[in-house]
């Protein structure tokens, strides 16, 4: 077990993934931890523009669901072009989704004020 992952080289090697580091893809997620349901080649699982071990571990996100809270924005774009809450539809508390709020009327999601 060269990268101490926890798998036996010769079962990486098998499998396809890298003997030699225990996060074959990159994304923060440690090669048996893939196993879960993650994608061990694939750092971005669900495609949402951000890395599963950000996801998991820095923004409480799920990897495989490109929306964590159903508002209709991705969590990529929530995270990295909003500026909003990913695990909360209503990231202002004002009642109206953090999609509503941006595609519909225009409002910043952020400010409670501006609904």
């Amino acid at each position: 077990d060269t990268d101490g992952d926890g798998f036996a080289d010769e079962i990486e090697i098998q499998i396809g993934l890298n003997a030699s580091n225990a996060d074959t893809d990159g994304d923060g997620i440690d090669d048996p931890e893939e196993f879960l349901g993650y994608d061990a080649f694939d750092p971005d699982t669900d495609g949402d523009g951000v890395l599963d071990g950000a996801e998991l571990y820095e923004y409480g996100t799920n990897p495989l669901n490109p929306d964590t809270d159903g508002d209709g924005l991705t969590d990529g774009q929530e995270i990295n072009l909003y500026g909003t809450n990913a695990t909360n539809r209503d990231t202002d508390g004002g009642g109206r989704s953090d999609y509503e709020e941006i595609m519909v009327l225009g409002t910043d999601p952020n400010d409670r004020l501006n609904e």
